[in-house]
Order: C-alpha cells, then sequence, then structure tokens
C-alpha cells in the first residue's frame, strides 16, 4: 500500500472493494487498478503503455480493502459497456452486491458510448458526455494523456510570440470518403438533411464531419494562418494508422507546438483527447463548443486559456478568433499559454487529477 500523503490520514483515503467471487481473470480491467494490478497493453491503441508508464493515477489517495464493510466503494473493475455486451448479468450481480452491504457502486463507464446509465446508487466515471446531461452522480474524467511536454521538449515551455494573424494547427483525422466509410456517409444523411432545418444536429454527427467543416471554414480564410495536416484515418490506432504511429505521433506534436492555437473538435464521443495534450504543451485549445462537459468546472476557469466557439457558429469562427486574437495584448498571450500549461500539471494530468477525483467521490459517497 502506498504511504498516505502528508497531512492526510488513512481514514481520508478512498476504499474499493472489489468481490473475488466476482472478477474476472481474462477481462481487461479499469485504468484506476493500473498503479495497482499493472499496466495492461492495448495491442490496438498505440500509445496507452508509454503513456501509463509515464503519468499514473496517484495510489496514495485510494486503495483496495479485503472487506466490503470497510470500503467507500464496491468497484466493478470492468468497463461497464464492455460488460454490457459480453456479461449483462455481472452488472446485475455488482449492483446485487453493492446493495446488500449499503454501499453505493463505483462504475467506469469511460468509453466513446455517451448512453445513459440508471442504476441507483451508483457513481459513473465518464470522459465524454454532454453537459446539458450531467447529473449530481456524473464525474467527467480528463482524457488519458501523456505529458507531452515532458515528453517531447524536456518540460520546458517555449512561448510563441503574438503575430498579426493567429496560426491555427491541426493534425490528425479530417475526412471521411465515401468510398471508405459509406455505412457512415449514409447514416449521417438524415442529420445533414436536418441540418438545414436546424444547426443544432450537428451536435450528434461524427465529430470529424465537423472538424472537416472546421477545416474548411478556417483555410479559406485571410484572416487566418492555417497549420493543417488532415489525415484520412485515425492516427492513434495501430489499426488505422497512415504509417507508423511514432512518426505521426511526432508530427502532431510539433504541430501544436509551432501554432499558436490548436483547433480541437469533438470525436466519436463528445470529448478531445487534442485540447488535453495542447494544454500539456502550453499551447491555447480553439474548441469547438458540442456541449461538451468538461473536468473540474469549479475549480478551473477555461475562459482564461481557451476560446472557445460555439459549434452553430462554425461558419465564422474565422471572424471569432481573429477577433479574440486582436483584443489580447502580447503578455497576456504568453501568460495564457502558461496558464494553459498550469491546469495540465496541476489539474488535468492523471497523477494530478487523483486527489480531486478521489475528493468528490468521498463527498458523494457520504450523501449514502
Amino acid at each position: 500500500m502506498d504511504k498516505v500523503p502528508t497531512g492526510m490520514s488513512e481514514s481520508e483515503r478512498v476504499s474499493l472493494y472489489i468481490p473475488s467471487h466476482l472478477k474476472r481473470e481474462t477481462y481487461p480491467y479499469s485504468v484506476l487498478l493500473y498503479p495497482l494490478w499493472g499496466v495492461e497493453e492495448r495491442k490496438s491503441m498505440a500509445f496507452t503503455g508509454e503513456t501509463f508508464a509515464q503519468v499514473n493515477f496517484d495510489s496514495r489517495y485510494y486503495g483496495l480493502v479485503e472487506e466490503g464493510a470497510q470500503a467507500d466503494y464496491v468497484f466493478m473493475p470492468y468497463s461497464f459497456w464492455f460488460l454490457k455486451e459480453k456479461e449483462p448479468k455481472l452488472i446485475d450481480e455488482y449492483v446485487a452486491e453493492a446493495a446488500a452491504l449499503g454501499k453505493p457502486l463505483l462504475i467506469d463507464a469511460v468509453s466513446d458510448n455517451m448512453g445513459e446509465i440508471k442504476i441507483p446508487r451508483s457513481v459513473i466515471l465518464r470522459y465524454a458526455y454532454y453537459r446539458s446531461r450531467m447529473r449530481d452522480n456524473d464525474i467527467v474524467m480528463p482524457v488519458y494523456t501523456a505529458d507531452l511536454l515532458q515528453m517531447y521538449a524536456g518540460g520546458t515551455l517555449k512561448e510563441r510570440e503574438k503575430k498579426e494573424k493567429p496560426r491555427v494547427g491541426f493534425a490528425g483525422w479530417a475526412s471521411l470518403p465515401f468510398f471508405r466509410y459509406p455505412k457512415t456517409r449514409i447514416k449521417d444523411i438524415p442529420l445533414l438533411l436536418l441540418g438545414f432545418i436546424t444547426s443544432r444536429f450537428d451536435l450528434y454527427r461524427k465529430g470529424v464531419l465537423l472538424r472537416e467543416k472546421a477545416l474548411k471554414v478556417l483555410s479559406a480564410s485571410p484572416h487566418i494562418d492555417t497549420h493543417f495536416l488532415a489525415r484520412r484515418s485515425f492516427s492513434a490506432n495501430r489499426k488505422t494508422a497512415e504509417k507508423d504511429p511514432k512518426l505521426l505521433r511526432k508530427e502532431f506534436v510539433e504541430t501544436i507546438l509551432n501554432s499558436d492555437y490548436t483547433l480541437c473538435v469533438r470525436g466519436d464521443a463528445n470529448q478531445s483527447g487534442r485540447f488535453f495534450e495542447a494544454l500539456s504543451l502550453g499551447r491555447v485549445p480553439l474548441s469547438v463548443d458540442t456541449d461538451m462537459a468538461l473536468p473540474l468546472t469549479d475549480i478551473i476557469n477555461y475562459n482564461e486559456f481557451c476560446v472557445f466557439v460555439d459549434y452553430r457558429d462554425i461558419h465564422t469562427m474565422d471572424d471569432i478568433l481573429y477577433q479574440f486574437h486582436q483584443s489580447v495584448s502580447p503578455e497576456k498571450f504568453k501568460e495564457m499559454q502558461h496558464k494553459a500549461r498550469e491546469a495540465y500539471e496541476k489539474y488535468l494530468r492523471i497523477d494530478s487529477y487523483t486527489p480531486f477525483l478521489m475528493a468528490r467521490l468521498k463527498e458523494l459517497s457520504k450523501t449514502w
């Protein structure tokens, strides 16, 4: 068991109970257990092992207990969505176990799946959701990202000087050729047609299509200097990467570092890993706001170091950014970069986020 942080009592740590008879040895387990059970390498994802070898949850703030009576939560250690597909009855067994012990159930639903979970006396961990749908028992996690500044730039933030034209960078999946994704394009047609009536349906379209739209607007603008590397497939998955993922990753990082703003648009889920990676590198996200829920909004004022553009205003986002860029002084522009890095390092990096997550879990456990 890790040493309890200075000034923290053992009783303040969050204690999790996993019933031994409900364990499945062959199932992939929650990343919350990586510091306790070891990091699982996920073959299709190119950087999971690298990320968690560098930064991980801080298990000084939580741990496992042998007896359910001693626990703050019964913890279902496998993805909710994985179990729902693979062994849904196991979910019912965890729910029954928590009820029998009179404990709340902690559920890891960190996934692109944003479906509603209606389980009484539960706390749901997510990394993607709609802000307007958040309930008191939903907790939004930061996307699990490596500290790219430490990994690629020695941990030293090199400031960008303010220039007349803002430079926007993007490297990633940004096109959906019909011949490669016919089913996806066909499924999108109803939303596309409804979008002629009201743009609110853009909230539910595949994120790559919104990225495509944003890139076109910015590329055509005389007010914006663009640095775009648009890919035809997802680069962080070995199965879909166009070339060596390490080379793609290097190009991705260099694009962010060599830009003033990083375009961040939702993916398949309503969240952007690029948003957190830009912060880690001390760059200002230009984020298309799709009712996206962000972590720790009661502590972090994201408006101090991000530029948000409502998804309904994508067609004028170049003007919105240009006006914003003109309104900030050179000193303020540099300050935003430092605040972006500070927010990531102090609050949103996995290890730094741990105490805030556990404090919230402790608080919620007491409501039951």
